[in-house]
């Protein structure tokens, strides 16, 4: 690929365009049951490792009725990994890539992330607060807003332990941040 340029905030408008256009596609495929999109065998294995038993079982079946646009998913999908070749947006980064996700969670990840970078926090905190994406974007999904906010923190947690060798290889806190945050949804 050429060597880009990085998204800014001066392109903000361009790329929000660019992430309404693929939502809107997105939202024409055909939808499947969003728990396909996880491998929760794997996910279980953190359980060995620190991860609160039976959890994963928990947020498996919260989001058992969510159903979203089968898609591929990039991941991590964010300003940073979005570059301008000429002027065309190109994407970079695809190692949480996933061909059995939906862009639902790259959409959210999109605007989560921003916020979280704006208040200086973790994806993990930044999620739970209130947002009207959030709010849309389960309007538009016929969902709620918890519901797509444990499908996010699956997508991320799922694509966090695709990075590893295995689940002995993710540090100790990093599954404390998902103790905490699965804990809170599946008691919301």
């Amino acid at each position: 690929m050429a060597k880009g340029i990085p998204a800014t905030g001066a392109e903000a408008e361009e790329v929000e365009r660019f992430v309404a256009s693929k939502l809107e596609q997105a939202l024409h495929y055909p939808t499947q049951r969003a728990s396909k999109s996880f491998d929760f065998n794997k996910l279980r294995s953190l359980e060995l490792h620190g991860m609160e038993k039976g959890l994963i079982q928990k947020i498996e079946a919260l989001v058992g009725c969510v159903q979203l646009p089968a898609t591929s998913a990039h991941g991590d999908f964010h300003l940073g990994n979005i570059l301008f070749v000429g002027s065309a947006i190109k994407i970079i980064d695809w190692s949480m890539f996933s061909c059995k996700g939906s862009f639902i969670t790259d959409y959210i990840h999109f605007y989560n992330f921003r916020n979280a970078v704006a208040h200086k926090e973790s994806w993990s905190v930044a999620i739970l607060k209130k947002a009207a994406y959030l709010e849309s974007i389960a309007s538009l999904c016929s969902t709620s807003p918890r519901h797509l906010r444990a499908v996010y923190c699956l997508s991320r947690i799922s694509g966090e332990l695709g990075l590893r060798k295995g689940a002995a290889h993710v540090h100790l806190n990093q599954i404390k941040k998902y103790n905490r945050i699965l804990s809170f949804l599946t008691n919301e």
